[in-house]
């Protein structure tokens, strides 16, 4: 299944309420610390150095925050690219070259008061079931946060519902949502202070980006350039891609005693009510032209992942290559997306590939070498055309 209109809604989403919160809250520390070494089973052959927060601040358009460019190893500044170093702003850690091994990694970074967390899950198990790790309090850390490790203070958002409604003659429709953000927070000043900022909020609009505009990769790097700026980002946007927040909602909850984390927080429900006007019967784009072995199958084998085994038929093109499924079925399928080769089972893992591979090829039987999101999945599949 490719990226649609709601996939394409809630990563917006994701980007304009991080940069709401960091910019009118300024809900960010500037740190200078070390890194700790922090092994990643998906990625056994780099060196991996994290830090005790995350996540990470990315967004240069957030005034006097400290956007990390590269790390000191034994006081030597290495850069984004250089010894394979990646910066993985979502977990908080630097991404290197197996062959580089330091007690002595140190980086300058700003990590968020408040993660930001995609869920489908039910508010009561997040709220009452589920274990997270709190933010220190204290800078003198010594030792990574692992890499499955879900700290908080955080908010949890999460597509709650959905509706078109008739809005102009020519198909014209107004596409409702209705999202919501579970908000954890060690405080009540904290959580009072965010709920003013979102409650604010409400009569705003903000740009619903393509999936080429998103800024990170498979590491969690930016996967275009060495810099993302939401402000020149959304100002390049044409106007109708802009949704109206029509209604910002909040249910403050009693104090919340989680056995799991053993320790007590509290919690809001923020309901947003979103309006876009979009004509979403209306399809502009040419008919697909086949070309040398577009039409062929693909053939997985022998994969740890028996969903993810068979034949993929080819079904059209997304971003430019040839997308396939598998047996008719919209969760299991291969697509190039987000600069890499993907294979889907969309309702084990969402938009996170089970198997994936960063190489530029034009069909998936090229790739010489899949990787795994999580080692319970190996080994990798053999991938082949099938004709």
């Amino acid at each position: 299944m490719k990226a649609g209109y709601i996939t394409n809604l809630m990563s917006s989403f994701y980007l304009w309420l991080d940069h709401e919160i960091l910019t009118r809250g300024e809900a960010f520390i500037n740190y200078s610390g070390k890194l700790y070494n922090s092994p990643d089973p998906n990625f056994p052959n780099n060196s991996i150095y994290g830090a005790p927060f995350r996540q990470w601040v990315y967004d240069s358009s957030v005034p006097n925050a400290n956007i990390s460019s590269g790390v000191f190893v034994n006081g030597n500044f290495i850069a984004r690219g250089v010894s394979g170093l990646k910066i993985d702003f979502n977990k908080g850690r630097a991404i290197l070259n197996s062959g580089i091994n330091s007690n002595n990694v140190t980086i300058n970074y700003s990590f968020k008061e408040y993660n930001i967390y995609y869920t489908d899950e039910r508010e009561e198990k997040l709220l009452f079931e589920k274990a997270y790790n709190i933010t220190p309090k204290v800078t003198q850390v010594t030792g990574a946060l692992g890499y499955l490790d879900t700290p908080y203070p955080c908010i949890f958002i999460k597509h709650r519902m959905g509706e078109n409604v008739p809005f102009a003659f020519g198909g014209e429709d107004s596409t409702e949502t209705m999202i919501r953000c579970i908000v954890l927070a060690s405080n009540s000043f904290s959580l009072d202070g965010l709920i003013s900022i979102l409650s604010d909020s409400a009569r705003k609009v903000f740009p619903v980006l393509n999936p080429d505009d998103f800024p990170f990769n498979y590491f969690g790097d930016f996967k275009l350039s060495n810099n993302f700026n939401y402000i020149n980002l959304c100002k390049d946007q044409p106007s109708n891609s802009l949704v109206y927040i029509d209604k910002v909602t909040v249910s403050k909850l009693d104090e919340i005693d989680n056995a799991k984390i053993n320790k007590k927080c509290v919690a809001a429900l923020v309901d947003f009510e979103l309006s876009d006007l979009r004509s979403p019967r209306v399809y502009d784009q040419e008919p697909i032209q086949a070309g040398p072995g577009l039409l062929s199958s693909v053939d997985a084998q022998n994969g740890g992942w028996s969903n993810l085994n068979g034949s993929f038929v080819y079904t059209t093109e997304f971003q430019g290559k040839p997308y396939y499924n598998k047996d008719g079925n919209g969760n299991w399928f291969i697509a190039w997306f987000e600069n890499q080769w993907n294979i889907f089972d969309f309702a084990e893992n969402g938009l996170d590939a089970i198997y994936w591979s960063p190489e530029d090829v034009l069909y998936p039987w090229m790739v010489k070498t899949w990787f795994t999101i999580n080692s319970k999945y190996l080994p990798v599949p053999k991938v082949s055309q099938f004709i």
